[in-house]
């Protein structure tokens, strides 16, 4: 989960960059002089990174976490591999399905990996709650009751009665007048005595207009956005050029509705009255009329509108560039910065109603004791490893091939030998004589010799060295793989020695060293 997002997050980052930065130059055009065209795509512009990170972050196969699977009485441990898609039960991994991407992720290291990025999720998360409450809060607070049609002069008379008649006015201590949340604008209570009835009806409108669409909302939800995911700077940009986009949208509908002139006018007055610093936070949930940056070109607006709107099919066509920028571009994939740990598969040999050789010991009960102790002091080393049996439970020679994960560090096949001699003992350890690669054969006579040394030094059995066998395990592997005959059954010492524990972890211990000392 940590991983994926991470994923997510770098994903985002590479495809907000691209789309951001392209909506950045685009709004500078001057065909994009139209307010409804910057509008709509800067609002998709902040949004569209966030679908197309999340659809892209969910094809990057896993890198980590282990996975059990059972089935009635059957139980295979598995990992999760990168390229190979888990399955409920082990019949189901077989054979293993490779997971295809259709754009390979880009890896990117940082220091810290996943972590780091999800912490820095955490904290604009916090950031954002806390920040939001605080405006929230100064909002209520500087709210200082509703306003009574008897408080209403004749400004408000141009306005009809159903334009105006949904909307709550409330006085407020703040200098200049907004729109908050669905239904409800804030009015400075010297509003009166600052405008003429003309600008004040202006202003009102402008209000309403934000109202009607919904400027406080989607406000509100874009700056959670920009707030969130605060290592984007682009956002804030984008954020700032959206709410100037959206004053023009309402100054456009309020001058229709009453007098662009009177807008004007109404725009520079409350900006000489203004107070030098607004309340903190305001802009997160509330939509300003006359308190932005750009207020010169909002007035030459009204005074000399030359504004053409763009045709609907050109606006939906504009407004898809941003989503095409992540479309088009490949997820990234956080690496920790560590190497991924490596996979082994051990395979005790026979199992259920074959007991494989029985003498002084029992084959297949001892080599499963064997690997299970393999198993434990691999993976206190980071190692994760498969076991193609847990119990008596006997897979056929296909599943225990199957089993095995391309990209696996070594199959080791653990068996017990016989001989009708009873003096025959040792350890031998045996390699495909055909069917393998040339580079495979290799690795794999160097984990066999590797073996032959750990073992015999761990237990004192006697060394029988390397050979070539026409084995199925062996042949059809994919990786480096060894079958190795940890001693006689046969011989009543070294039988009785394989049904001691004792001897069995000292075996353990030398095939767990010798599949550790594998290079990478």
């Amino acid at each position: 989960m940590i991983d994926l997002v991470a994923g997510f997050q770098a994903t985002y980052l590479l495809h907000s960059t691209l789309a951001l930065g392209l909506t950045l130059a685009l709004v500078r055009l001057p065909r994009l002089r139209s307010a409804a065209a910057r509008d709509l795509l800067l609002r998709v512009a902040l949004l569209a990174p966030l679908g197309t990170a999340a659809a892209a972050s969910t094809q990057v196969p896993g890198l980590s976490a282990g996975q059990q699977f059972s089935a009635g009485q059957r139980s295979v441990s598995a990992v999760s591999v990168p390229g190979v898609a888990a399955a409920s039960s082990p019949r189901d991994t077989l054979p293993a399905t490779i997971r295809l991407v259709s754009r390979p992720p880009l890896t990117l290291s940082l220091p810290g990996g996943p972590l780091a990025w999800n912490l820095l999720l955490l904290l604009g998360g916090a950031l954002a709650v806390l920040r939001f409450a605080l405006a929230w809060l100064t909002v209520r607070r500087r709210t200082q009751g509703r306003v009574d049609d008897a408080d209403l002069p004749l400004w408000a008379g141009k306005l009809t009665h159903a334009e105006r008649g949904a909307v709550r006015l409330y006085w407020t201590s703040f200098p200049v007048p907004c729109a908050v949340g669905r239904d409800r604008v804030l009015l400075p209570r010297q509003i009166g005595s600052q405008l003429a009835a003309a600008e004040l009806a202006a202003v009102l409108a402008h209000e309403y207009a934000h109202l009607h669409r919904r400027d406080p909302l989607w406000n509100l939800a874009l700056s959670f956005v920009a707030q969130l995911l605060w290592f984007q700077p682009l956002n804030w940009l984008v954020l700032r050029a959206w709410r100037n986009a959206a004053e023009e949208q309402c100054d456009r509908r309020a001058g229709r509705q009453t007098s662009p002139l009177a807008l004007a006018q109404a725009l520079v007055n409350l900006a000489r009255l203004r107070l030098p610093s607004g309340p903190s936070g305001l802009s997160l949930v509330a939509s300003e009329a006359a308190g932005t940056s750009h207020l010169t070109q909002r007035v030459q607006a009204l005074i000399h509108p030359e504004e053409n709107d763009m045709k609907r099919a050109h606006l939906i066509l504009l407004a898809l560039a941003p989503a095409l920028c992540g479309l088009l571009t490949p997820p990234l994939a956080l690496a920790s910065g560590q190497e991924p740990p490596r996979i082994v598969v051990l395979d005790p040999a026979h199992g259920d109603n074959d007991p494989g050789a029985v003498g002084y010991a029992n084959e297949a009960r001892v080599v499963l004791q064997i690997a299970l102790q393999v198993r434990t002091l691999l993976t206190a080393q980071g190692v994760k490893v498969i076991l193609t049996r847990e119990s008596s439970v006997r897979p056929s020679l296909q599943e225990r091939v199957r089993l095995t994960p391309p990209g696996a560090a070594a199959y080791v096949s653990i068996h017990a030998d016989s001989s009708t001699d009873p003096q025959m003992q040792g350890v031998q350890s045996f390699v495909a004589k055909t069917g393998a690669s040339k580079q495979t054969t290799l690795r794999s006579r160097q984990l066999a010799e590797g073996l032959e040394r750990a073992v015999t030094g761990s237990t004192g059995a006697r060394n029988l060295g390397v050979s070539s066998a026409d084995v199925y395990v062996l042949r059809k592997s994919v990786v480096p793989a060894v079958l190795i005959e940890v001693g006689y059954v046969s011989n009543p010492q070294e039988g009785a020695a394989l049904e001691n524990r004792s001897y069995q972890a000292r075996m353990a211990q030398g095939i767990a060293r010798a599949i550790l000392s594998l290079p990478r």
